[in-house]
Parts: C-alpha cells; sequence; structure tokens
C-alpha cells in the first residue's frame, strides 16, 4: 500500500497487489498509478500475478515505450485507466496480459474525425486476458464473490 502518486515497473515473480490511495478519501488528493515502462511476468500460468489499484487513474504516460508491455491486472477506483491525449505523441505497440476495470471510460489512441489516422497513444493494442484471474484473483484484490451453480442438466449423446 503507497498513500502517494506511484510509478511502476520491472518484473513481476510472485503474486502479489500494489495499492495507491491517499486516506481520508478527498477527490481532489485521489492519487494515481503512472506506467511508463515494461511490466513482465516470469510465468503466465497462475503462479505469477501483479494487480494494480489506484484510488485515482492508472495513467501510461507521454515518456512510455514505443513498445510498452504491461502484464497486470489494472483497475480504476475512481478514476480511469488510459494513456491522455498528448497530441502528435504516437507510440506502436501496447500489449496487455491480465484484466482491466475503470470506472471511467479507458483509451490507449485517439484518433482524427477525417482522415482516420492517429493523432496519439498507441496505433497498435492488444489486450489479452489472463485466464487465472477467474478462479485466482491477486491477493486482497476486490471480488464480488465465489461462482455458484445454479442448476445442472446433462444432455444426452446423439
Amino acid at each position: 500500500f503507497v498513500e502517494d502518486n506511484l510509478w511502476i515497473w520491472g518484473t513481476v515473480d510472485r503474486r502479489l497487489t500494489v495499492t495507491s490511495a491517499r486516506l481520508p478519501e478527498i477527490s481532489s488528493t485521489n492519487t494515481n498509478i503512472f506506467l511508463q515502462n515494461d511490466i513482465n511476468y516470469t510465468a503466465k500460468d497462475g503462479s505469477v500475478v501483479l494487480g494494480l489499484i489506484s484510488q485515482g487513474d492508472l495513467v501510461v504516460n507521454s515518456s512510455s515505450e514505443d513498445n510498452l508491455n504491461l502484464d497486470a491486472y489494472l483497475m480504476s477506483q475512481k478514476g480511469r485507466v488510459f494513456q491522455p491525449h498528448y497530441n502528435g505523441n504516437v507510440k506502436t505497440q501496447l500489449t496487455t496480459y491480465g484484466g482491466l476495470a475503470s470506472y471511467n471510460a479507458w483509451a490507449w489512441n485517439y484518433w482524427a474525425r477525417l482522415d482516420g489516422s492517429i493523432q496519439a497513444g498507441y496505433r497498435y493494442v492488444d489486450q489479452f486476458y489472463d485466464p487465472y484471474l477467474a478462479n485466482n484473483p491477486p491477493p486482497l484484490f476486490p471480488t464480488s464473490g465465489t461462482y455458484q451453480i445454479l442448476s445442472w442438466r446433462e444432455e444426452p449423446t446423439l
């Protein structure tokens, strides 16, 4: 837990959650998490996971890598997960592996209306959901409860 803004990057080799918030909560002092360099898992088998929870925004800033990789579950409690519109700052590739939950709309790029060209952000975006998150979220990560089978019916094989 960090009671301030946070800049995070590097290699993740275990299961952990990092939260950025300032308490008591006052909307004008909400904290943000800034992402500009790669976050990479050492394994993608459910044994390694990073949960990032920001009280405010999760921001991919203007000096982020041209080819950025983010392995993490990204969650914004009161803001959004996005790259702001830095006009003319066009990057090549953003790849995410994990999950994304944003209080407000999220965006990785901004397009011009008339000619369809990109004005800012990432030209190519690949987002992959980590299938292990459904049954094994990051430690202490907010969830909506557990799965429950409501009904079960077996169909005969034809």
